[in-house]
């Protein structure tokens, strides 16, 4: 038969988002992370409760630009509002601690990939690559696999390599 995540489990997708939470029967279903890696939610993450799949409820996300963002989700599944999410009040001092907890972290690029991901969860979102491939139009394969596809994802996978400081 077919794997299917049960329990506390990742599950990684062919465009190379991950899902890091609670499943049940293979489907989302309680606390968890999903950490998007395609098109438009490259580099984001949403954090909240899944019901068989759906979001439900309060979700905070994580933009690609490192802005959070408060979700809420109707029993359907649907964005029923969002809005930014406040900086974390002070406590009367000089702030530093208030500007160091609401600065923005951005989602950087992976040196392997080139896909942008979160640092703060980097142990958690992984990429595919091709490791010393290259395209061969001759044999209209990568050389380091032999896959006949050239948009093919990669043959080696890890998890996302942040740039060097």
């Amino acid at each position: 038969g077919v794997w299917a995540p049960r329990g506390a489990a990742r599950l990684f997708f062919a465009d190379g988002s991950c899902h890091d939470g609670h499943f049940d029967g293979g489907r989302a279903d309680g606390r968890g992370r999903l950490f998007g890696s395609a098109g438009a939610q490259e580099g984001c993450v949403w954090e909240g409760i899944w019901k068989q799949n759906r979001r439900l409820g309060a979700f905070e996300v994580w933009d690609a630009k490192g802005v959070q963002w408060l979700e809420l989700y109707d029993e359907a599944g649907k964005r029923a509002a969002r809005k930014k999410a406040a900086p974390p009040a002070g406590d009367g001092d000089s702030g530093a601690a208030v500007l160091q907890e609401a600065k923005v972290h951005p989602a950087v690029p992976c040196t392997r990939c080139g896909r942008s991901f979160q640092l703060r969860w980097g142990s958690v979102q992984w990429c595919r690559w091709h490791k010393d491939g290259v395209w061969q139009d001759e044999e209209s394969a990568w050389s380091c696999c032999g896959v006949a596809e050239k948009g093919h994802p990669g043959c080696e996978v890890a998890a996302h390599q942040a740039p060097s400081a």
